[in-house]
Parts: structure tokens; C-alpha cells; sequence
């Protein structure tokens, strides 16, 4: 894995010369089949991953396939033939030409066959180098030399861009990998060739290629071939990464016979070089993290990097309650994850040495669009991303849908979490706008203040509530440069972060890639600030980001729900109460976490919440009554809300004109009526009246559904029943038996069957 790629197809060419040298003797009878039936399995395996980056490159990297060779990659090809090219492109339908013609076919390649009035036939490309030559030819040696008993004088192929090396390998098909080994015989270090270096040394020929962009004079060509390059150095060890991943999903399971429980990912977010680990590790040639959970010893996480795997030492306590991510070493590094895994896993080694294991090929998934699929993210969070305890990750799972998914969305958390991404947009339909908040990005990582500052106000400018500019912001790495412009000591540059991160932090994909930064931690020791206006901007985007189920535990492991629940002790009513209603905001969103749910009530919270029960500002009730129908599942919750004379302020608010506070104060309701003592509060502070009011709400199902279960609830109570029959509920409950979902018609069910036993 942690070979370059000079090394790797230097590898894949001494395979191929090995297997020649073996069949020395009969070269005359082999096929090519035979041929590539000697070849090692590794230089096959490497072969394919050759022939799939310079697809992926061709066809998702227009321009980085277009960036001429320095030098052109030349081959004695064994199997292509002009009359390969006449016949593939006279069946071109786009082509302009007559099939007969026999040059010039199909606007892309010069064919000429041989007959009287050409000697030796050839094919050349239309396109053509700057210095005149063509990106591609194929001329016949001269028929001096020319062994006895051969098809005639072999072909040279020369070609000078991925662009047109894609086009010959297609027309190639079934003699593809043939084609390739002839390449990589006659072309050992091919990234010398590339770029014009001397590639005596496959060891540092990366090196001297990154030198020889540093020389170059042409600002084009340099930009063309640095993206060129950075393609390079990093795809193929990310498909070696990938595909043993996969192979070692395949033997994932409950199963005895299984060698692991689960291996995958650390986090899901792919950067845009097509890299999981964060720049800042990436200058450590680090490429990802794995975490591994062998069924015989805890779950630890690995390392992948271009020198090796190496497990690191995983998540650590700070001094704050906070858990970060160690990477210094825990062990020696490996070639491959097997051997790893083997010196952790005695179970694991056991199995693989003895071949004695379950094999199940539906676990692999479709992993192999990581390093392929440079310069997009996929943001597809899986449980696995999660660092807490099993219990956490069961109550706080993120994404619905997934397989890993599956059994944990039975917990009472999980109808709440984050929604489900939607399709991004292709290159080719974002606006204009996309491209110019990229360009002021670039201005951000100056250093600057002032260019900072401007390029702060210019983001401003745009629309940053829709997708597209969300993700231009993203995509050029500028959510990271945002992120650590929290740390800086200038007020206005923490302001102006603050009010981008509060903006894109809607989108899913943002929310996600801010969990992978750690952004939390930053926004978190903003909530002590003492500009009150950083106190909210900085508590509205943790609103936002809490969506996300890694961010509502990494708030809580940086101290930040403590932190967010002393903003509630500013008296309501004052000037600072916007303070009040961003903490409520925040705390409101974190409150869907079991855990957190725990921590707000360690902090001090509910004495804090009954106070501001008594607020008249809707913006302030709804998030504060919001955390109190989120946490009444838990049975503490419920008897400090009875006990501190909430139910009086719940009751109230029932006759609220805001639907969305009628809902919550409902919901809370259904919650705490688990017992009979809330029941009869609601009875005594005339509550029965508003919640079956609320029983013609049939266009708001959110509050339809938390109505009738707060009457189910409340029916539990005889003199409940009794009074509910006073004011004519259970011909109102029957008229919603029809056309409705099916929470509404479980309650309605509970509540007439709660009154039929009177």
C-alpha cells in the first residue's frame, strides 16, 4: 500500500517480466491469454487498478487528462493494429467522415492502411502536442529485424496524455491488460516520463517531479500538471486502501465463523483530493483512519498511510472532559491490514491461517467510488462514525437508512436524527456563483487580516442558504480555513465566521464535514465570550450543527452543555434575552441525545427552565418548551417538571395562537401524563378543554398527533374520563378514525379505549 507509483508498476512490470522470462521458450506458441495466465495475481490486481485510474482519470478529470507528457510513454505494442482504429471509428455515429474514408476517420485519428500508395501503415491522433507532434501514434518498424514467422514488423506506440491513453486502451477492449504490461515493460517508471524526470530512482522520482513543477514556466501547463500530479500521488494508494477494506468486509459478522465483527471508516467524509484523513494529518502522508472491532479484543483504530498501517491511540480524555483523536503510534507499521489485524486478533489469525472462515461478498458495499471519485465528498454517516459507547451510538445513531443502521433505529432517538442528504447538484448545472465564493476562499488562507476581513464581508454578499455555494465553500477547503478562524484573537473575524458557519451549517453535507474538523470544540469556548453577540452566533450555529448526532456528543464531551446552560440564568425579558434564546435554541437540539438529556439536568436546568416558563416571548418559549417535551421520556425529567409547577405553564400555552408552541407543550403533556399524578394536574389547571380544542388541528399532524396522545394519557384518570364527557371528546376522537397516519390512530385508539373502561 504505502508504494509510490513508480514503485507499484515497477512491481507490476517485473511480475510480467518474470512471467516472460518463464515462458522463454515457448514465446512462439503462447497466446496471450496463456501469457497473462503466468502473470502473479498481485501484478493482475495491479494491472486492473492501473486500467481503473487512468479511466477515472480520462473520464471524471477532463483537464488533468488533457496535460501533455513531458516525454511521450513509448511501448512496441503487441496487439494493436491500424486497422483497430479504421474499424473503430468508422462505427462512430457522431462522425462527420465517410466510412470509407480511410484518414482522418471519425475527426479523431489518422489512419493509414497499407496498400500501393502506403508503404507502412499508421495511425497518428488529430490532436496535437504544443510542440506540433501528435498525442498519439502508432508507426510499423522497419521490416529490417523483422523475426521469421511473425505477423511482420512489430508497431511502436507512442502517447503523450491520459486523454488519449483512456481512447487506446478502449479500442484495445479485450487486449487491454496485455497493452498495459507492454506500457509498463517498456515504461518501468512511467511518473518519469510524465513529467520529464530522470526516474533512475524510483524512490524519490515524486520528488523530482514535484521539482520539475516547480521549474516550469508555463503558469498553464504548471496549474494542469500540479493537478495532474496531486491526482497521481494519492489515488492508487487509496484504491489499495479501498479494496482491502472491501475484501475484509466480506468476512464481517455475528457469525462464529466470522473473523471480525465490523471493520469500515473511521468517518465517512471524503476531502477533496480524495483523501479521509484532514490536511493537517495529510502533510503526514496520512490517507484514513479504520476502526476495527475483532470479536476477542476491544475496538481499536488503525492508521492507513503511504508508509503502512499502524494503529494509533484512539480517542483520549483532555483535561477538559473532551475526546480527541491521538494519532501518534501504538504499534509497528504493516504492509497490509491482514497482518495488523493479525497481531491484534487471535481469532482473526486463526481463521485466515486456516482458511476456516465465513465468506460473505453482500457486506463488501460500494466503497470503491473513495479514491476513484477525487474532488467529490460523499457524506453517507454510519454509526461506525461514532466514538462513544455502544449505548451512545445506539441512542445517538445519525442517518437512517443505512445498513448498520437497521437494528438500532428501534431506539426512541432515532426517528429524530438527521435527514436524509440530498443528490448533489453536477458540475455542469452550478451557477456562476459556485466558481466566484471558490476564488474568495482562496483569499481567506492569506493570512492577512485585512484581505481576510474583506473576503468575510464579500462570502456575505451571497446567498449562503442555497446548496451549491454552501458546497463551493466546502469543496475548495475553505470550511476548515473557517473553522480555524474562530481561534483568532480579532473580533471581527470570529463574527463574520460565525455568521457563514451559522448560514451553511443548515445543509447536511456542512453539518456532517464540521463534525470530521471537529468544530465543535472552537464554537463551544465561544459560548464564554464576552462579546454577547459571539455568545449567540456562536450558539445558533451549534443549534444547527446538533442536528447531526457526532456534533450533539461532541458538545457534550467539550463541556458545552454546562456551558449552554448557564446562558439561561440572564433574567428574561432583558436586553440580553436574545442570549437566553440562542442557549435555549442550542440546548434544544442537543436535548435529542439520551446522554445529553442526562447532563442538562446535572447542569442546574430545570429550576432555570421553570423561571422561563414565565416569559411572554414566543422566540423564547418555544426552544425552552421544546427541551422540556424532549427530555419528559426520562422519568426524572417528568417528576422535577410536576414537582417545580411546570404543568400550570404547559397548560397555558395551550391556547397559544403558535402552533409550533401548542405542539410542544402538548408533546410534553403526552410525556409527563405517564403519571397519574400529572393527569390530575392537568384536570385542576383546566387542561382537559385546550387539548381536545386541539382535537380539530387536522392539518397540523405534528400537533394532531401530540394532542391526542396527551389525551389518551389523561384519559388513564377516571375523573379525567368523567370531565372529557362533559365537553363531547369521543365523538371528536371517533371523527379522526378516518384518513389519518398512523400515530394519530394508535392514540386515538388508546384514548377511546382508556374511556370505554369507565
Amino acid at each position: 500500500m504505502g508504494a509510490t507509483l513508480s514503485a507499484r508498476v515497477e512491481l507490476a512490470s517485473q511480475a510480467h517480466a518474470a512471467a516472460a522470462a518463464e515462458n522463454g521458450a515457448d514465446t512462439g506458441e503462447a497466446t496471450v491469454a496463456d501469457s497473462l495466465a503466468k502473470t502473479s495475481i498481485e501484478a493482475h490486481e495491479l494491472l486492473r487498478e492501473l486500467a481503473e485510474l487512468v479511466d477515472t482519470i480520462a473520464a471524471r478529470h477532463p483537464a488533468e487528462a488533457r496535460a501533455e507528457f513531458r516525454r511521450p510513454l513509448q511501448w512496441t505494442s503487441t496487439s494493436l493494429r491500424p486497422a483497430h482504429f479504421a474499424a473503430a471509428t468508422t462505427v462512430d455515429p457522431a462522425s462527420s467522415v465517410a466510412a470509407t474514408q480511410q484518414t482522418n476517420a471519425g475527426g479523431l485519428w489518422n489512419v493509414g492502411l497499407a496498400g500501393p500508395k502506403v508503404s507502412r501503415p499508421s495511425v497518428s491522433s488529430v490532436a496535437t502536442r504544443a510542440d506540433g507532434m501528435p498525442l498519439f501514434q502508432l508507426d510499423q518498424m522497419s521490416t529490417v529485424g523483422a523475426a521469421v514467422g511473425t505477423d511482420g514488423p512489430p508497431f511502436v506506440a507512442r502517447v503523450s496524455s491520459f486523454e488519449y491513453l483512456a481512447k487506446v486502451l478502449q479500442i484495445a477492449n479485450g487486449m487491454k491488460m496485455r497493452e498495459l504490461q507492454d506500457i509498463l515493460a517498456a515504461n518501468p517508471s512511467p511518473v518519469a516520463a510524465i513529467f520529464g524526470v530522470s526516474g533512475k530512482n524510483t524512490g524519490t522520482v515524486l520528488m523530482d517531479a514535484f521539482d520539475a513543477l516547480n521549474a516550469e514556466t508555463d503558469p498553464k501547463r504548471r496549474d494542469a500538471k500540479g493537478r495532474l500530479y496531486k491526482l497521481l500521488e494519492r489515488s492508487l494508494d487509496m484504491i489499495k486502501i479501498t479494496r482491502e477494506l472491501q475484501m475484509l468486509k466480506s468476512f464481517c459478522g455475528r457469525d462464529q465463523k466470522c473473523a471480525l465483527l465490523n471493520i469500515d471508516w473511521e468517518s465517512a467524509y471524503t476531502f477533496t483530493n480524495g483523501v479521509k484523513a484532514p490536511p493537517w494529518r495529510q502533510v503526514y502522508d496520512e490517507l484514513g483512519y479504520l476502526e476495527v472491532h475483532c470479536p476477542d479484543c476491544d475496538k481499536f483504530l488503525v492508521t492507513a498511510s503511504k508508509s503502512g498501517y499502524f494503529v494509533n491511540k484512539g480517542y483520549t480524555t483532555d483535561e477538559k472532559g473532551g475526546e480527541k483523536l491521538n494519532y501518534n503510534r501504538a504499534s509497528e507499521a504493516f504492509s497490509t491490514l491482514v497482518d495488523l489485524i493479525k497481531t491484534r486478533s487471535q481469532h482473526f489469525a486463526e481463521r485466515i491461517d486456516k482458511q476456516d472462515y465465513l465468506y460473505q461478498p453482500e457486506n463488501r458495499g460500494d466503497t470503491r467510488t473513495t479514491a476513484p471519485m477525487i474532488g467529490t465528498v460523499e457524506v453517507a454517516r454510519d454509526s461506525l462514525s461514532d466514538q462513544g459507547s455502544d449505548e451512545d451510538r445506539e441512542r445517538d445513531l445519525d442517518v437512517p437508512g443505512t445498513a448498520r443502521a437497521k437494528d438500532a433505529r428501534q431506539s426512541n432517538d432515532t426517528s429524530m436524527d438527521e435527514e436524509v442528504q440530498d443528490k448533489r447538484q453536477e458540475n455542469n448545472e452550478l451557477p456562476a456563483e459556485y466558481y466566484q465564493i471558490q476564488k474568495l476562499v482562496k483569499y481567506l488562507r492569506i493570512g492577512n487580516q485585512t484581505a481576510t476581513i474583506i473576503a468575510i464581508c464579500s462570502l456575505r454578499d451571497f446567498d449562503l442558504t442555497s446548496e451549491p455555494n454552501q458546497l463551493a465553500i466546502r469543496d475548495v477547503g475553505g470550511l476548515d480555513t473557517i473553522v480555524n478562524l474562530l481561534n483568532t484573537d480579532d473580533p471581527k473575524c470570529k463574527i463574520g465566521a460565525l455568521k457563514i458557519l451559522k448560514d451553511i451549517s443548515h445543509n447536511v453535507q456542512i453539518r456532517s464535514a464540521i463534525s470530521d474538523l471537529d468544530g465543535m470544540q472552537p464554537l463551544v469556548e465561544l459560548l464564554k465570550d464576552s462579546d454577547d453577540l459571539i455568545k449567540c452566533l456562536a450558539a445558533e450555529t451549534i443549534a444547527h450543527c446538533a442536528k447531526n448526532a457526532r456534533n450533539r456528543r461532541a458538545v457534550r464531551r467539550n463541556g458545552g452543555i454546562r456551558k449552554l446552560v448557564r446562558l439561561l440564568k440572564i433574567k428574561p425579558d432583558s436586553k440580553d434575552e436574545s442570549v437566553v434564546v440562542s442557549g435555549a435554541l442550542a440546548l434544544a437540539a442537543c436535548s435529542k441525545s439520551a446522554r445529553n438529556k442526562e447532563a442538562i439536568q446535572a447542569a442546574g436546568s430545570i429550576p432555570l427552565l421553570a423561571s422561563l416558563l414565565e416569559s411572554r416571548n414566543e422566540a423564547l418559549l418555544i426552544p425552552v418548551v421544546g427541551i422540556l417535551q424532549e427530555c419528559a421520556s426520562e422519568e426524572s425529567y417528568r417528576a422535577a417538571i410536576r414537582t417545580s409547577g411546570m404543568i400550570r405553564f404547559l397548560v397555558e400555552n395551550l391556547s397559544s395562537s403558535n402552533e409550533l408552541l401548542q405542539a410542544h407543550c402538548a408533546s410534553a403533556i403526552f410525556k409527563c401524563a405517564e403519571d397519574d399524578e400529572t393527569r390530575v394536574l392537568v384536570r385542576k389547571f383546566d387542561g382537559l378543554g385546550p387539548l381536545v380544542n386541539l382535537l380539530d388541528s387536522t392539518g397540523n399532524k405534528e400537533l394532531l398527533v401530540a394532542a391526542t396522545g396527551a389525551v389518551w394519557k389523561c384519559a388513564q384518570n377516571t375523573e379525567n374520563v368523567a370531565a372529557l364527557n362533559k365537553i363531547n371528546t369521543i365523538k371528536k376522537l371517533i371523527g379522526l378514525l378516518d384518513n389519518q397516519p398512523e400515530d394519530v390512530l394508535v392514540n386515538v385508539v388508546g384514548a377511546l379505549g382508556a374511556c370505554a373502561q369507565t
